[in-house]
């Protein structure tokens, strides 16, 4: 059976996976418009752990762009929507105001899959939140576990 079509899958394949150098690397995501919201840590990091030098020095993905783009083809060939409900411990969804992938109609369904589930919806960001707005999602955990 053929995988079905997904819009992520060919934009992971056809990424760039080498770089003369970090900061090449740096500076190209940093233009980026999915990008441009990460704070320097979290790009640097990605930078820095993403990437690993080759023999001859190149910056290159970890992860190959083949690898991610099969990640999102089969990304729902799995039964775990229908496993949610089985989940005991209390649920925090967090996601972004812009967010592509989880829009706030996505987030209500996925909320209503578990037991013990809120959601909180983070100002100004998209599905990058941890990358975006770290401190809000620490500031939502604290508040959680309290």
């Amino acid at each position: 059976m053929p995988k079905p079509r997904s819009p992520s899958a060919a934009e992971s394949a056809s990424r760039r996976r080498s770089f003369a150098s970090a900061h090449e690397a740096y500076t190209a995501f940093r233009e980026k418009a999915a990008f441009a919201g990460w704070t320097d840590d979290a790009l640097e990091a990605y930078v820095h752990h993403g990437f690993r030098a080759d023999d001859d020095g190149r910056w290159v993905l970890k992860c190959s762009p083949e690898s991610e783009a099969e990640f999102y083809r089969e990304g729902t060939n799995h039964d775990t929507w229908d496993r949610l409900p089985a989940v005991a411990c209390p649920v925090l969804v967090l996601a972004g105001e812009r967010s592509d992938t989880h829009p706030a109609p996505v987030v209500e369904r996925l909320v209503s899959r578990f037991p013990a589930a809120q959601a909180r919806i983070v100002p100004g960001a998209t599905h990058f939140v941890p990358m975006e707005r770290p401190e809000a999602v620490a500031v939502a955990l604290a508040q959680m576990v309290s």
